[in-house]
């Protein structure tokens, strides 16, 4: 039984998982981080023996459910490179995404797809364990932001949605693709894309009782002639993805100042992260900028020795005894 699996595979009874779920609404420390537009976006950061329960559950329940081919978010060696190659060629595009992603996913809904996992056979679990294994990953009745579990919970939860969204958009000659909570869409046509966000949101909630709300000020429609971008990467009029000019522009410099002793141990190790990046996105760029900083370029792609990472729990971190 899987309930039992999870149980065993964290050193403690059934018993201590049922309870902690009773109490998992307050096994969480609330924080505020800033967002570029300058409104703030509430992080939960589940205690770390919830924390480890949840990726228990990730591995024993949500691990087993499908997650559509079009979907490039929280999978591995899927990358956002991948993710704008898909749309690389396109004439126009379209960008949209959900008001309240994670907070839109509910328990409800997690208990429905925890059910037809159990009736299809994908996992061995009592019906009457649902309802504690849809507790332990959800903060009052709804996934949350800061947990390690609802982001490939939210993939199992829209299958659904993007199954229908693929089908669709291929018979109207479009590819869909979902990353999170955005959707990109593009096309060679103009016409087709504009009213059909608000399409496919409308039309699937005919048919679901996943209640998904569209966010209107952030629908972006562009086209080839005034630039397009996919997660932040550009697409060129020649069908390629580049880091864009603004992006290159920073690396220029930083290395310009690396070159100079001008930088501090992080921003240093910021560098790396930008040249490690645009090394699978735009390689050609990164042998462009050895022409002049070759030297730089290879000090800093020697990698810092990683710190030793200890277990995320034992029994003691676990057991309901001392919290947080």
């Amino acid at each position: 039984m899987t309930l039992n699996e999870i149980a065993k595979n964290l050193g403690v009874r059934i018993s201590t998982l049922q309870s902690i779920a009773r109490q998992a609404n307050y096994l969480y420390i609330s924080y505020r981080v800033k967002k570029y537009d300058g409104s703030y976006r509430t992080i939960n950061h589940p205690s770390r023996r919830l924390k480890a329960i949840q990726r228990e559950i990730l591995k024993q329940v949500f691990s087993k459910a499908p997650v559509h081919v079009n979907v490039y978010s929280y999978k591995k060696g899927i990358s956002i490179g991948d993710l704008a190659r898909y749309h690389a060629g396109a004439s126009y595009l379209t960008r949209f995404d959900f008001t309240k992603f994670f907070e839109s996913i509910l328990q409800s809904d997690i208990d429905l797809l925890i059910e037809k996992l159990i009736d299809s056979g994908s996992i061995d679990l009592l019906k009457s364990d649902i309802q504690t294994i849809s507790k332990l990953v959800t903060l009052k009745g709804a996934l949350t932001i800061g947990a390690p579990s609802s982001p490939m919970i939210s993939n199992c939860i829209m299958y659904s949605f993007d199954v229908f969204c693929a089908d669709y958009c291929r018979s109207k000659g479009v590819k869909y693709s979902r990353y999170a909570d955005d959707i990109y869409l593009s096309s060679s046509s103009p016409n087709v894309l504009k009213p059909l966000g608000a399409f496919l949101i409308t039309n699937f909630s005919k048919h679901t009782s996943l209640k998904l709300s569209l966010n209107r000020d952030k629908s972006l429609f562009t086209s080839k002639k005034h630039g397009m971008k996919v997660t932040g990467l550009t697409l060129t009029s020649d069908g390629k993805v580049s880091l864009g000019r603004e992006k290159k522009r920073k690396i220029r410099s930083m290395l310009h100042h690396f070159s100079h002793g001008r930088l501090d141990e992080r921003q240093a190790e910021s560098l790396r992260g930008y040249l490690n990046f645009a090394l699978n996105m735009e390689p050609t760029f990164i042998t462009s900028m050895k022409a002049k900083f070759g030297k730089e370029i290879k000090q800093l792609s020697i990698s810092p020795p990683k710190p030793k990472r200890w277990p995320f729990y034992s029994r003691q971190s676990i057991g309901i005894r001392g919290s947080y």
